[in-house]
């Protein structure tokens, strides 16, 4: 915000408020189409939004400032009359390895934006700029070896390249999602993204912008939803300069301000005023559920039943690395968190094949003696845990195992298939 608006305060405070709340008309579709906020990004989609994507994990919050900080530096170092841009581009090549460390996605949009970036500068100076392109090579550099390392390396195994190709599926929002989800905000970017070209300045900002929407729609990329994050900074800087510098300019001439005086004594602040009326409910709703969520389901994935806790923690504390606990979704998520070993499933975008598991889970307590116990030495179980989620599955366990815990409901086996 400061290195795109210095010494410019209030448009400072603008962008941030912007980049934060600013949203789209979703708030408005859920009114007008079944199912809006299923498919609408600015209501439905942990990435869209920074303000909601800081709630999410840390992951993204952590890599959502990385990437806000890298494009900085990237615009100080594409300033061709700046003394220090060496040691922007040095800066930057490590604050961008850093955030495809972080959150891998950015990976791709740090390399499309930054290679779009320099064949602009040249395309622009009509030959090839080669100390600006040697910064960029500075930058991108550290980005390599993650490159070939997720390109070819993790192709090798086949368990990743099912995940990647069939389980880890995050698809971007409809062309109506995508107008929805940009809304007014979309508008006053296309106007201040046109402004601030014709201004002379970096192109960056819009390059981010436009490159980040494309690579939503990249072809053959299941995940490419994932690359939404972070979309809404350089938008929301566009949008920034557009209300200020376009809509408010505009206004504030002699004969438009004339006109809008004869409706409001505070024109310009009654502009900005209806401007953020329409940009900031979608975010504000978000807020307001995320509150929501815990109070009206007090359960899982909010809370988890104190009994429960409590087994979790004792087989932390009694079982080694080389356990592995067979239980419901619920619980094998939670149990990663207290305890060293492995779980038959857990958290979702670690465990192959969940739906499956789930299936097989259900099955298990279906199965015959000999068939459990195949089944547990086929997935090496050394553990069965049975709290408030497995009650409504668990019939009979297998000869096999024995109960090494057992309170408020909650049973915990262990299983000896020497016997």
């Amino acid at each position: 915000v400061r290195t795109v608006f210095p010494k410019q305060v209030r448009r400072q405070w603008i962008n941030l408020l912007l980049i934060l709340f600013g949203s789209g008309v979703g708030w408005i579709a859920v009114y007008l189409f079944d199912n809006a906020a299923g498919w609408s990004p600015d209501l439905g989609f942990a990435e869209w939004s920074p303000l909601i994507a800081l709630f999410n994990t840390p992951h993204f919050a952590l890599g959502l400032g990385l990437e806000a900080l890298f494009f900085a530096l990237v615009l100080r170092m594409s300033r061709k009359n700046d003394a220090h841009q060496l040691w922007w581009a040095i800066l930057a090549a490590l604050v961008g390895l850093l955030d495809s460390l972080v959150y891998v996605y950015h990976l791709a949009i740090i390399g499309l934006v930054v290679g779009f970036l320099l064949l602009v500068q040249a395309f622009q100076a009509r030959r090839i700029p080669w100390r600006q392109w040697a910064y960029g090579a500075v930058v991108l550099l550290p980005q390599l070896p993650l490159l070939y390392y997720y390109a070819f390396q993790t192709n090798n195994d086949p368990f990743w390249t099912q995940y990647i190709t069939t389980t880890h599926v995050i698809s971007p929002p409809t062309i109506l999602g995508l107008l929805v989800g940009l809304g007014g905000l979309g508008v006053l970017a296309l106007v201040g993204g046109r402004w601030w070209l014709r201004q002379g300045y970096s192109p960056l900002l819009p390059i981010w912008a436009t490159v980040n929407l494309a690579a939503l729609y990249l072809p053959g990329i299941h995940f490419s939803g994932r690359f939404a994050l972070g979309l809404m900074i350089p938008i929301a800087t566009l949008a920034t300069a557009g209300l200020e510098s376009v809509i408010v300019a505009n206004v504030n001439e002699a004969k438009a301000k004339q006109r809008f005086a004869k409706l409001t004594p505070t024109p310009i602040a009654t502009l900005r005023r209806v401007i953020f009326i329409l940009l900031l409910p979608s975010t504000l709703m978000n807020i307001l559920l995320f509150i929501q969520g815990p109070r009206q389901q007090p359960d899982f994935p909010y809370y988890l039943p104190t009994s429960d806790v409590q087994a979790a923690k004792w087989l932390g504390e009694h079982a080694d690395e080389t356990a592995v606990t067979l239980s419901y979704y619920p619980i094998g998520n939670y149990l990663p968190r207290v305890y060293d070993g492995k779980v038959f499933m857990g958290q979702l975008d670690f465990t192959t094949n969940l739906d499956k598991k789930l299936a097989l889970y259900e099955q298990f307590w279906q199965m015959n003696e000999q068939e459990q116990r195949r089944f547990l030495e086929a997935w090496g179980i050394t553990h069965i845990f049975s709290g408030t989620y497995e009650a409504g599955y668990e019939t009979a366990v297998s000869a096999e195992s024995a109960i090494v815990y057992e309170a408020n409901g909650v049973k915990i086996f262990t299983v000896n298939l020497d016997k």
